[in-house]
């Protein structure tokens, strides 16, 4: 098992990570820069598959929040 601090850092790793990409996105998405968007959109499928092995495109928003199938 993982030490606390390791389990620690790995959420801290997350955070930023999905900092960065939040950040890259919402700066494509103000200035309205579709190649910009597009990179960073595939940055955080490539996110989530590496890290939380989870298929980006298993994953759905609709009316009810956020849908993993």
């Amino acid at each position: 098992t993982s030490s606390d601090l390791s389990k620690q850092q790995i959420s801290d790793t997350l955070v930023y990570i999905s900092g960065i990409v939040l950040a890259g996105y919402m700066n494509g998405k103000q200035t309205n820069d579709k190649e910009t968007l597009d990179a960073y959109r595939v940055m955080a499928g490539s996110c989530l598959q590496t890290l939380m092995k989870i298929d980006p495109d298993s994953l759905k928003f609709s009316k009810n929040g956020l849908q993993v199938n």
